[in-house]
């Protein structure tokens, strides 16, 4: 009997959250279905294996503004020739502009296939800090495009209500949390840094590309009002606020403490070295070096930001709430403010001086870590992904 045949859309497979959820996937799902990869731009960082399919329609991604917008029609009508010459029975897009593009196909192009929208981030709460224009149009582009998927998928809870109670979204939405090929990243810690982690310090870890809404300064701000030498921070990953953050750490005199190791594929190494993370985010889907963190054993610190770190550190509270001051301590990690580098502060001074407590939440974190193991969340997306 043939394979189902699907096609999966995203950006690119540069390092980010969603492209690692879609390079487990096609490593997982491709004895069940014939997989498809279609990028926008051709950048992969993430190991696809060579009997994946890979195709590209050769757009810059990085421009914006109208003619990003213009574009989308065009982009539509590409991609109803590519499922339409290969068959494509389920049509899955990760990321805003690939949904865009795949419900405009539909609406436009008349698409009949299944039609699926993975959703990855709280979208109300991320176009909150963008200009007026860029809301109205991502707006529009949201209730009309989603509307018309027979399935949207969200890997948290708060995304989904998100989407219902703050877009009319009226379309069939279920939760997928990300998931974690466990076994892999305890392989993977234990291979060899050449960074130097000198004993006696006390090492926060933040793994991530440097964006806007990660806010990686506040970890800096924090770092500085610890006012402690003996705490130091490493930066896994890059981007484009590499050299503001840099410089700003310079400026805050702390930059003897804070570490720029760059992009990795492997940050776990980093991890299991490290004594706790820290996440700064304003806003998150589900964020996966929370997990990540987990699996490895260490203590969490995260914003408290919709969404996603509420969901995996304090489970049995109601993942609305969103502490604005100071830090709680959860099942599972630390939760602290938003935008709030004191309660960050307080938060990691609290880690340092309380080894107990750290190692509490050491020996809890596997245990987290076990419900969002690929091989129970893999289940659930093939499922989703049949025709």
């Amino acid at each position: 009997m043939p394979k189902p045949k699907i096609s999966i859309f995203i950006n690119s497979m540069s390092f980010g959250g969603a492209e690692r959820v879609v390079s487990q996937i096609l490593r997982h799902l491709k004895n069940d279905f014939d997989i498809h990869l279609l990028l926008l731009s051709n950048k992969i960082d993430f190991k696809i294996d060579d009997d994946i399919k890979v195709f590209h329609f050769g757009e810059n991604i990085t421009g914006g503004g109208l003619t990003s917008v213009l574009k989308l029609p065009s982009l539509a009508y590409k991609l109803k020739q590519f499922v339409k010459k290969h068959n494509i029975e389920v049509s899955i897009s990760f990321l805003n502009r690939p949904g865009y593009i795949n419900g405009l196909m539909r609406i436009l192009f008349g698409y009949k296939g299944k039609l699926i929208i993975c959703e990855r981030t709280h979208q109300s709460t991320l176009l909150n800090s963008e200009s007026k224009l860029y809301r109205t149009i991502s707006t529009f582009l949201i209730k009309t495009t989603h509307n018309k998927a027979d399935l949207i998928l969200c890997n948290a809870k708060l995304m989904k209500e998100d989407l219902y109670k703050n877009f009319g979204i009226t379309a069939k939405a279920e939760v997928v949390n990300n998931p974690i090929n466990i076994n892999s990243i305890k392989e993977q810690s234990l291979e060899a840094v050449t960074f130097n982690f000198e004993s006696g310090n006390f090492y926060f870890i933040a793994v991530g590309s440097f964006r806007r809404e990660k806010n990686h300064q506040i970890l800096l701000q924090a770092l500085h009002k610890l006012n402690n030498k003996k705490a130091h921070l490493i930066f896994v990953g890059g981007g484009e606020y590499e050299n503001f953050l840099k410089g700003l750490s310079a400026e805050l005199k702390i930059d003897k403490q804070v570490h720029f190791v760059g992009f990795d594929s492997n940050p776990y190494k980093y991890i299991l070295r490290s004594n706790c993370l820290v996440s700064g985010s304003y806003v998150e889907g589900f964020p996966n070096v929370i997990l990540e963190a987990l699996v490895c054993g260490k203590p969490v610190i995260s914003t408290d930001c919709i969404s996603g770190p509420r969901e995996i550190l304090a489970p049995s509270s109601n993942a609305g709430n969103s502490l604005q001051k100071g830090f709680e301590l959860c099942e599972f990690g630390i939760l602290t403010g938003i935008r709030d580098p004191e309660g960050i502060s307080e938060a990691m001074k609290y880690i340092m001086e309380n080894p107990a407590e750290a190692e509490k939440y050491s020996k809890k974190a596997p245990q987290r870590a076990a419900d969002f193991d690929d091989s129970i969340i893999m289940n659930q997306f093939k499922k989703m992904f049949t025709p």
